[in-house]
């Protein structure tokens, strides 16, 4: 329920005790037990309800449905129930709203009578209710629903609904529920792969029942039409956890299949869906924050999986690109809160992406500088340059503070590389770290850290550092002999990462992170997803101005000649043309083996125009970092059906091999693309 007013008026006084809770909660109480009440100012009206209510007290179950339905219909508008029975097998039933609502759902048991389907705030881990489900929907009430998923087909919501001790696969929406199929048994562990497939376990079996969109809906559990239905194919798990996700994925060397996958407790549970029946009980490295824990909901986005924690212990993502079902070990991260639930299910729209606040996106600053901001990763490549000196935000958000210190060039009239950077806010608790290049220091709080390689530093959940070097580029490129990268590794708070390479006079950046709550924006761009409020002009326009003197991160501020002029700045065109051929063959023979982002050689050409050979060198580590971090290969979906993905059929780089679309499954080798730069030219198999 949506308020507008924070507090709700009670029209007349009821019997229990939820007349003593206000807002939100004391309303979702109220109408969970049959309470009804006016709500100030309120989306809804439900004034002609005539007279307040409560249970036994004059107002019977069809008024009460009646009320909470004009609370559905008020909170999803009046499509909820335009489908007739002639238009679609669906029936009287309306697809989810996917375009309002693509973000993780849960089916909630509200009370004995009432259930709920509710979406999640990422940001504070809190759900709102969409709309309520009384067990009196159906004749007679069903009495339990669960294992429910939204049919990435038909965007059908589903759930598995026990009637009069029969298990039933039910279509549903804010008004109505028809049966399309009986089940052999009750299920609260189900969920439908990219297929279209719904799966669920009955007791030790994993059942399938294929094209679930196209069943008849029928408004009666007994109806004769509904004979025949029940799925007879299954294949034995050994456990299941409370709810499941389908993932594709070559786990055993055998080449790509499905598999599902649980989680209960501290293990990860991945079984067979076809074959010969086995399971595996995975380790997490690091344990789940408490491990007896269930998890009850469970989403899949793009081939990734998800998982809500029942205790409130937060939202993971099972990380099945490092499971080894040899080791028995999986990594898992934790991406953010989630409340307590029970009696609950998880479902999404399969089609849509994970919430960018899921999602983890690269910023990368190098040369002088350039920057591809974390939008990038939505269009391959978006790169803006920054050339005036100063002390600039990076990243500003509520918590998170990153700033860099553009210092100017030798010969680059005036134009800067960047020389530092300041990293602070309430994410760090106050305290502050700042890297410099090898002119300078690594400092914390003004204090000198990490003064040779190797060395590591760390504050207990606050600051994991290392400063180490790579002689020969070994762990970057093999090809860059003699080059030897000094670089600083740090782990923050908020799943923030950050790779510094130190040169002699400046340094490059790469910055992962994930959306922040509130939002964000700096040099770095905004990461909201939209590459196009991410031009230079824009950027500028929004984070232009130096860092104020109260926010400034460094100890000094940076004295520099604010009314200089973009006019003034240097251009390609005023490199003299023997420099500029001797920075093209450098930045040629640099360029990282078997990748060429031409974005980074044009602005190499540049950066040893005007900075030095140095950039030669500092410019192709930075490519290779950039062809390694997620942001930079990328899948491309077919528009029209955004589960579908370009693929390399039969996986090998010869002449004539023919490209497919595909299933989605993120990070294989098969579906890994380089755009071209700008937009324009050759598109490159990333593998």
């Amino acid at each position: 329920l949506r308020l507008s007013s924070p507090e709700p008026r009670w029209s007349r006084q009821c019997s229990h005790p939820s007349r003593a809770m206000g807002g939100l909660a004391a309303t979702l109480l109220a109408v969970a037990l049959g309470c009804a009440i006016e709500v100030a100012a309120s989306v809804v009206d439900l004034s002609d309800a005539s007279s307040a209510w409560c249970p036994g007290q004059g107002m019977g179950d069809a008024r009460r449905e009646h009320a909470m339905l004009q609370v559905s219909r008020a909170r999803l508008g009046s499509s909820a129930a335009t489908v007739s029975p002639e238009t679609s097998v669906a029936g009287r039933v309306a697809p989810f709203n996917c375009t309002a609502f693509p973000g993780p759902i849960q089916v909630m048991r509200v009370s004995t009578e009432i259930f709920s389907v509710q979406a999640l705030d990422v940001d504070s881990g809190n759900y709102e209710v969409l709309y309520l489900i009384p067990r009196s929907r159906t004749s007679p009430p069903f009495a339990d629903m669960n294992g429910c998923g939204i049919g990435p087909l038909d965007s059908m919501a589903y759930c598995s609904v026990k009637i009069e001790g029969q298990a039933l696969l039910a279509r549903f929406d804010s008004v109505s529920m028809d049966f399309v199929a009986k089940l052999p048994g009750w299920s609260f562990k189900a969920t439908f792969d990219s297929n279209g497939t719904y799966h669920f376990v009955v007791g030790n079996e994993l059942y399938k029942m294929p094209n679930v969109h196209l069943l008849t809906g029928h408004q009666s559990h007994d109806d004769e039409g509904l004979s025949g239905t029940e799925p007879t194919e299954s294949i034995q798990v050994t456990f299941a956890g409370a709810d499941l996700v389908i993932v594709s994925a070559d786990l055993e060397g055998l080449g790509v299949q499905q598999y599902v996958v649980s989680a209960e407790n501290n293990e990860v549970v991945v079984s067979r869906t076809i074959g010969k029946p086995e399971t595996w009980f995975l380790y997490r490295d690091a344990p789940f924050q408490h491990q007896a824990t269930i998890f009850g909901a469970g989403w899949s986005y793009e081939n990734r999986v998800f998982f809500s924690s029942n205790n409130g212990n937060g939202i993971y993502e099972i990380e099945m690109d490092t499971a080894n079902l040899t080791t028995k070990s999986v990594g898992a991260k934790l991406l953010g809160p989630s409340v307590k639930s029970h009696g609950n299910d998880g479902m999404n729209c399969m089609a849509a992406s994970a919430p960018g606040q899921w999602t983890e996106a690269t910023c990368v600053l190098w040369g002088e500088p350039h920057i591809r901001v974390f939008d990038s990763s939505a269009t391959g490549e978006l790169v803006v340059d920054m050339l005036r000196p100063g002390d600039f935000w990076l990243v500003r958000s509520e918590t998170i503070s990153i700033q860099g210190r553009y210092l100017p060039t030798q010969w680059s009239n005036g134009q800067a590389a960047t020389s530092a950077l300041a990293i602070g806010g309430a994410f760090l608790q106050g305290h502050t770290l700042v890297i410099e290049s090898m002119a300078g220091h690594v400092t914390w709080d003004g204090e000198h850290i990490l003064n040779a390689t190797p060395s590591d530093f760390s504050v207990p959940d606050l600051l994991s550092a290392r400063f180490h070097e790579d002689a020969g580029m070994s762990s970057l490129d093999p090809g860059q002999f003699g080059t030897v990268v000094k670089s600083v590794e740090l782990e923050l708070p908020s799943a923030v990462r950050i790779t510094v390479n130190r040169w002699a006079k400046h340094i490059d950046i790469l910055i992962a992170m994930r959306q922040q709550p509130g939002g964000q924006d700096g040099h770095c761009g905004n990461n909201n997803g939209d590459a196009s409020d991410d031009t230079a002009e824009l950027i500028k326009l929004r984070m232009g101005k130096q860092v104020s003197t109260e926010d400034l991160l460094f100890q000094e501020r940076l004295q520099v000649n604010e009314t200089q002029s973009e006019e003034k700045l240097v251009s390609l065109e005023d490199c003299p043309a023997d420099v500029r051929a001797r920075a093209e063959a450098l930045c040629s023979a640099s360029a990282a083996h078997g990748h060429s982002m031409s974005m980074v050689r044009r602005r190499c050409v540049f950066d040893v125009c005007f900075g030095g050979s140095e950039y030669a060198a500092a410019d192709a580590v930075v490519e290779r970092q950039m062809i390694k971090a997620p942001a930079a290969p990328m899948m491309i979906r077919w528009a029209t059906h955004r589960g579908t993905c370009l693929d390399v059929g039969g996986g090998l780089p010869l002449n004539g091999s023919a490209l497919q679309v595909w299933g989605c499954i993120t990070g294989h080798a098969d579906m890994l693309f380089l755009p071209p730069s700008g937009g324009v030219g050759q598109i490159r198999w990333a593998t």
